[in-house]
């Protein structure tokens, strides 16, 4: 797991490479899991690329942007808690491909 975490690198939308890349590698993860946990982690996915839609913009609205981002940091909190060592991996895997653009 860590190995493909290494050293990756994206050409124009930094923050929408490795949400892409950690997609992909989440497929892989959740692939023999419950469904509870894949939605849940397919939630705090679409959460984080409403987060990079609102980066995208030329003049997100900073507050917004920070009260979604508090949002989704105390979903995966949640995530992590509900889902004991199985939402701590995925968790892991989250907050290492994002937390160079968000403070998670």
């Amino acid at each position: 797991m860590g190995d493909a975490l290494d050293d990756l690198k994206f050409d124009d939308n930094p923050f929408a490479g490795a949400l892409d890349d950690l997609k992909s590698q989440l497929d892989k993860e959740l692939s023999g899991t419950t469904t509870g946990l894949r939605s849940a982690a397919d939630e705090i996915l679409s959460q984080l690329k409403a987060i990079q839609d609102m980066k995208s913009q030329a003049d997100p609205d900073e507050q917004d942007l920070a009260q979604k981002t508090k949002m989704v940091k105390d979903d995966l909190a949640a995530f992590e808690k509900r889902f004991d060592a199985a939402g701590q991996k995925i968790g892991g895997m989250i907050k290492s491909k994002v937390s160079s653009f968000l403070p998670l």
